[in-house]
């Protein structure tokens, strides 16, 4: 399988995660301790994205290869997460929790983890 997303794109894309996991989870009335656990692993990726190494950061500091060791851990607590009563019990919020953690494992698996020679310079929108 081909990865598609740049490392820019993987940082708008994991923007876009981190407030669908704040959001969602209220939106489609998920209980409050459900939706408190997804606020956290939102607010958690939204930390460390938005000082890695990509152009729509606020201040590159975290490269590539350590953002991708985040993901990879943030993935693995994201997948215990199904073990929690509070995710388990719920039918709902179990739906939910499968569908998100799908998409999150498949947009690491589907992204370029190396530099691109495009990325090496400071592009400005």
């Amino acid at each position: 399988m081909e990865n598609k997303f740049s490392f820019d794109q993987h940082g708008l894309n994991d923007y876009m995660f981190s407030t669908a996991a704040c959001l969602i989870p209220r939106a489609i009335k998920l209980s409050t301790n459900a939706a408190r656990h997804y606020t956290v692993l939102g607010l958690s990726l939204l930390t460390y994205n938005i000082i890695s190494d990509h152009r729509f950061a606020a201040k590159r500091i975290i490269e590539q290869k350590a953002h991708k060791c985040l993901d990879l851990l943030n993935l693995g607590v994201l997948m215990s997460m199904a073990f929690l009563p509070v995710v388990k019990n719920d039918r709902k919020t179990l739906l939910f929790h499968v569908g998100y953690a799908t998409l999150a494992a498949l947009h690491i698996q589907l992204s370029k983890w190396k530099k691109e020679r495009t990325q090496l310079d400071h592009l400005f929108i």
